[in-house]
């Protein structure tokens, strides 16, 4: 029997990805799951991280709505991780589920950042949400340049400025914001980085599938760059695992499973 390799590419701070990555897990049933994480990635940001980013929120004129949302934006990040150990221990009286975090050991993570030279939308998108969208990316850039003119390093920057345009939206708007990440295509040049991170994945990848049983399961779970963006001069992860016949889909296309993500 052959076996199987689904790549599930996912936004990192969606708010329901735990509710759809839970029913994603249940449709495709591995029997192995990589993760683009490492054993030094915790789930969820520290609560001191937490802390210090809502301070940075109010040194930046943020509003009291804004603080609290800093922390839902914050606490969906991580999701993955949390959801794969998740479906591993509530499926482990029917079958040993096996999960492998994959991704490059930490290095220096403020080093390189991916040039996006266009921006393409895979779906028709209304109007009103790619212009929603444009302007809180023209936001999330000015904020970004501000914070590296105060001394923030680059790839720090760009993640702050994401998690406080994020956090000064309402929950619709986050949703439309989340949405149309979920549905834009980057034509990009990756950073030696990225590079070295999917040339690393890949080899665990393999590892992994040339382990696993016939007729075994193998579902990776990883940032939508890495899984559906267009690399110019390089393979992206899914282009380089090709001989593997894998298929992909977007988080977004299943369904929101209600349950308690706790634990």
């Amino acid at each position: 029997m052959e076996k199987k390799l689904h790549l599930i590419g996912t936004v990192h701070a969606d708010p329901e990805g735990d509710k759809r990555l839970m029913l994603a897990l249940v449709e495709h049933s591995p029997d192995y799951i990589t993760l683009e994480s490492n054993s030094g990635t915790s789930a969820q940001a520290p609560p001191e991280a937490i802390v210090s980013i809502c301070e940075l929120a109010k040194d930046y004129g943020g509003s009291d709505k804004m603080i609290e949302n800093i922390m839902e934006v914050l606490l969906a990040r991580g999701f993955e991780k949390r959801i794969a150990y998740m479906y591993q221990e509530t499926i482990r009286q029917k079958k040993n589920v096996e999960v492998y975090e994959i991704d490059l050991p930490e290095t220096d993570k403020f080093k390189g950042r991916d040039k996006i030279i266009t921006k393409k939308f895979f779906e028709e998108l209304p109007p009103e949400d790619t212009l929603f969208y444009s302007l809180m990316q023209d936001k999330e850039l000015t904020l970004a340049e501000r914070l590296i003119e105060d001394g923030y390093p680059l790839k720090l920057s760009a993640f702050l400025s994401g998690v406080l345009i994020q956090a000064s939206l309402s929950k619709e708007g986050r949703e439309r914001f989340i949405r149309a990440e979920y549905n834009l295509i980057h034509e990009i040049l990756p950073s030696d980085e990225a590079l070295a991170r999917d040339e690393y994945m890949e080899k665990r990848i393999r590892d992994v599938y040339e382990r696993a049983e016939p007729g075994s399961t193998i579902v990776h779970i990883g940032g939508m760059s890495h899984i559906f963006d267009r690399y110019l001069g390089a393979p992206n992860l899914y282009e380089r695992l090709s001989d593997l016949k894998p298929t992909r889909s977007k988080l977004i296309d299943y369904p929101v499973l209600n349950f308690s993500a706790t634990k």
